[in-house]
């Protein structure tokens, strides 16, 4: 298990960290997420298809002011994680199915066996 507020945090609600921006990173090479010419971060087709895969309905993420997906600067790493209800629902379902743990009530993730392997099979580089 590793352990630094700088490798995974949570920021908000959503995955921080090395591991967050990595996972942003990878997510974009596997086009699920683009970059639109605003600079807002935009769902694609393939994203909708791939997070469903994963157990996130994007239909059901519910209406409110807060935007879908959109690119959050991480703080320690200097480059962009998902934030917005999608990068909620990731890290909700990330804790859910035991990839991270929190580390009492800190923002502080623990990334697990599990999570590290399930990482590494999407080809996430975090290491």
């Amino acid at each position: 298990m590793i352990r630094s507020l700088h490798f995974a945090r949570s920021c908000y609600l959503h995955l921080a960290g090395k591991v967050g921006v990595a996972l942003c990173r990878r997510l974009i090479e596997l086009r699920w997420v683009t970059q639109g010419v605003d600079g807002n971060a935009r769902l694609t087709e393939e994203g909708k298809k791939g997070l469903s895969t994963m157990g996130i309905d994007i239909e059901h993420l519910g209406k409110g002011k807060k935007p879908l997906l959109r690119f959050c600067l991480d703080g320690s790493e200097k480059k962009p994680h998902l934030a917005g209800k999608i990068g909620d629902r990731l890290l909700e379902c990330f804790l859910e199915e035991g990839w991270f743990k929190r580390e009492g009530s800190s923002r502080k993730l623990i990334l697990t066996k599990v999570g590290e392997e399930k990482l590494r099979g999407m080809g996430v580089q975090i290491m």
